[in-house]
Formats: C-alpha cells, sequence, structure tokens
C-alpha cells in the first residue's frame, strides 16, 4: 500500500474540506510539502517526486482562490479537478520518460532492478493505467455531477481501486515470467492451496 502514501495530500484535501474547501487545500498543500522535505531529507532524488511535486503544484494554485472567494462556484468542482490533475501529472511523467509509479517502486527493490529497462517498461504500463483510471473518473464525475452522490462515490471508488488490482495482478505475471521454471511450479503450487 506504500502507493498510497503519494496520494495523502488529494486524501488530506478530500477530510479537510468538509470544515471549508479552503482548510483542505491549504492543509493539503502542507502535507505535500511536509511529505517532500521529509523524503529529500531521507534521500529521494527529485525524480522519484514527480507525484509529490504535482501536488504541491495544485494546491499552492487551489489554496489562494480558495481563501480569496471561499464561496466561489469553481468550490463544486474540487473534486473533478483534483483527479483531472493527477491524471495531468500522470499522463505528463510517462511523456518526460519519468513514470511517476517508478519513485513509489524505486523503494521497494534494489538499485539494480530500479535501473532496468524491464523495470522502466514496467512502470511506463502501470502508470498508464493509472493515469486511464485518473482520465475516466474525471471524466465520470463530470457525466454524473446532478445524479445521486453514491454514483459519484462508487464511480470514483471503482476507478481507484481498478489500476491498484492492476498493478498487483500485473507485477506478479511480470515476475513470474521472470522466475526460474522451478520457481514458477512452486508459485503456482501455493496458488492452488491459497
Amino acid at each position: 500500500m506504500s502507493y498510497l502514501r503519494g496520494f495523502l495530500p488529494f486524501i488530506g484535501f478530500i477530510t479537510l474540506s468538509h470544515f471549508g474547501w479552503q482548510w483542505g487545500a491549504v492543509g493539503a498543500a502542507v502535507l505535500a510539502v511536509a511529505m517532500l522535505i521529509a523524503d529529500r531529507r531521507a534521500g529521494a532524488s527529485w525524480d522519484t517526486q514527480i507525484l509529490a511535486v504535482g501536488s504541491i503544484a495544485f494546491f499552492a494554485v487551489l489554496t489562494p482562490i480558495a481563501f480569496a472567494q471561499p464561496h466561489a462556484a469553481i468550490a463544486a468542482y474540487c473534486g473533478t479537478m483534483s483527479i483531472a490533475w493527477l491524471a495531468v501529472v500522470a499522463w505528463a511523467s510517462i511523456a518526460i520518460g519519468t513514470p511517476f509509479t517508478m519513485g513509489i517502486a524505486r523503494r521497494q527493490v534494489s538499485s539494480e532492478v530500479a535501473d532496468s529497462a524491464a523495470f522502466r517498461r514496467l512502470n511506463v504500463v502501470i502508470t498508464a493505467a493509472w493515469a486511464s483510471a485518473f482520465t475516466v473518473s474525471a471524466v465520470l464525475t463530470v457525466v454524473l455531477m446532478n445524479q445521486a452522490g453514491w454514483m459519484t462515490v462508487a464511480a470514483s471508488a471503482t476507478c481507484f481501486m481498478t489500476p491498484i488490482l492492476f498493478t498487483r495482478i500485473y507485477v506478479s505475471r511480470v515476475r513470474a515470467a521472470h522466475m526460474a521454471p522451478s520457481d514458477r511450479v512452486a508459485v503456482e503450487e501455493l496458488a492452488e492451496v491459497a
């Protein structure tokens, strides 16, 4: 669940917005900056901080708007805008050759694995899955805006859970494909028992 950590500013925004969207925006901005500082102090490189930098940029723009006009009509679109922004960050990270999931995944593998072309390809696919899910979720929140609230929540939850499940399944399959045949048989036997 380490990949959920990168979304904490957005989760914080949703949670704190119950007290007013301006408090959600400032809280998320502070959280995003604090996380970036902590990661940099722990030795994380800038190329692994794409999601953090994207979060800071979004909330740095949103916070002054929210405080200047707390009753602005734009407040109703904050959820859609935040998901759309995540889609932009994810697609842009692929375009610049540094999929945002690489920063998360590097913390879980050796530097030898992290520097391999296979690792980069794996993360391009996973990031594309996340980017697609964010894009679909943003579109669905607009389409379902005037529908029952539970429909938007269900659509958003589905769009968030889909790339989580895809990531787990895809990584497992890639690992299994690169195992020695004897290891593959052992994994298949464990899968049958489970």
